[in-house]
């Protein structure tokens, strides 16, 4: 019967759908010939140089790779990857081990764009601010034209990335003059969406070391995090200081310029092994207790905060200052004294330290005052006071030189005096008010016995 129905048809009717099959089987080899060598023209050294060249003129700075491999329904794997520094900046901004990027194709058809893994594998990010503060990273895409009003971008369709991760990442921040944070050993691990012009993701953050201008050296961070609106929030943050806690939280905003909010509680932390990773020529002992809002948006002169230190059961030996003071009263003992409480309060603004409140106090010394820190010079100007117990204060040596002291009512005698110069060479008017105070009462005495 089959036969017979073929048989049956005319002879223009069988040519014809002959010739119609044949031109689609035409096509189909044609069409799978073209995606064959579509997907071999992708592996081709030509292809992948382009690739790169593409993505280097839209970032408006070098890209390169030592290695690429792209795959037309997974996605793209990048080895050795460096990113250079805009102009004029010189050096590399990133660089990484690898970057893979894994992408679903279908999910076009439902209207966005899936990226089932965005990985990054050991970046080194460097952080660099110019005398104007601008920072490096401002720099890409080359320089945006001036307009009156907002930029409304956004994506076209919906991005959603399933997972986002960094993987042993090191970020180095520097303003023209010295490295101001290090962060050692960061992973991340997250998922965002990108809808229109808004952004909202959350993940969890761990860090091994976080270096702050070589001087605090916080470690083991963790937190969760959210990202919403331009902004990453970590919170509860958690860490250690020195042997101990470290509580708070913190908020960067990444759109319309870097900037940085933190507040942070520490409780337990020993001051000697927080100067010995100083490597502060200074040393001292006692328990740091902790409490600090600070916020900025890149070097010291943008850092704006306020905050107080409490040390308990503080022994102080080899600070400039207590050396200043025992060199000039003739007192060894000076030189390290032990406080029952060492306080301060601070703020931060315009590039200086200002401490309105220093209370070192102990059973024999006590030194009080207030004063304001460069922090980008380190030069001080502090009005201190000095005050001696009784006992301490008969140890110095001659008269001339206890009588520059005056009694207090609580057992106490003071003096005052000034300390300029650098946090690292400190000096202090200290030996000429001591002078003025041994001219003064020898003056007395001299007018005392011409007079009886």
């Amino acid at each position: 019967m089959a036969s017979r129905g073929w048989s049956s048809l005319g002879r223009p009717v069988r040519v014809g759908l002959l010739a119609f099959a044949g031109v689609a089987l035409t096509l189909l080899a044609l069409g799978v010939g073209y995606v064959a060598h579509l997907v071999r023209s992708f592996d081709t050294p030509e292809f992948k140089r382009s690739l790169l060249d593409r993505a280097s003129a839209s970032a408006g700075t070098r890209i390169d790779a030592r290695k690429v491999d792209i795959s037309l329904l997974q996605g793209v794997t990048l080895e050795g990857v460096t990113i250079a520094n805009p102009p004029p900046f010189t050096g590399s901004l990133v660089t990484a081990e690898a970057f893979v990027l894994r992408y679903s194709l279908w999910s076009l058809l439902s209207g966005r764009l899936e990226l089932a893994k965005l990985a990054v594998e050991k970046p080194v990010l460097n952080l660099a601010m110019d005398a104007r503060g601008a920072f490096n990273y401002e720099k890409l895409g080359g320089s945006a034209p001036a307009s009156s009003t907002p930029s409304t971008s956004a994506l076209p369709i919906e991005l959603v990335i399933s997972k986002l991760s960094l993987k042993g990442a090191r970020i180095v921040m520097r303003d023209p003059k010295a490295a101001l944070l290090k962060v050692e050993g960061a992973d991340l691990s997250s998922s965002v969406r990108l809808a229109g012009a808004s952004i909202a993701g959350e993940g969890s953050l761990r860090i091994a070391v976080v270096n702050l201008a070589d001087s605090l050296f916080v470690r083991g961070v963790s937190a969760p995090m959210k990202a919403s609106n331009g902004a990453l929030a970590l919170a509860p943050v958690r860490a250690t200081l020195a042997g101990g806690d470290v509580r708070g939280d913190a908020t960067v905003q990444l759109q319309n310029g870097f900037h940085f909010t933190t507040r942070l509680t520490v409780s337990g932390a020993k001051l000697q092994k927080m100067l010995e990773e100083a490597k502060a020529a200074q040393t001292a002992s006692g328990t740091v207790m902790a409490d600090a809002t600070v916020e900025g948006s890149g070097g010291v002169t943008t850092l704006k905060g306020k905050g107080q230190i409490q040390v308990k059961g503080c022994k102080v030996s080899h600070a400039p200052l207590m050396t200043l003071l025992a060199t000039a009263l003739r007192v060894p003992e000076l030189a390290h004294p032990e406080f029952d409480e060492c306080r301060t309060t601070f703020t931060l603004g315009g590039g200086r330290l200002v401490t309105p409140s220093i209370s070192l106090k102990g059973p024999a010394l006590q030194v009080t005052g207030h004063g304001v820190t460069n922090l980008e010079s380190l030069s001080i100007d502090y009005d201190l006071t000095l005050a001696l117990g009784q006992a301490l204060l008969k140890r110095v040596p001659a008269q001339e030189l206890r009588a520059a002291f005056k009694d207090r009512g609580d057992g106490f005698s003071t003096l005052d005096f000034k300390v300029t110069g650098t946090t690292s060479a400190p000096q202090s008017d200290l030996a000429m008010r001591l002078g003025k105070g041994a001219a003064e009462s020898g003056l007395k005495k001299l007018l005392h016995g011409k007079i009886f």
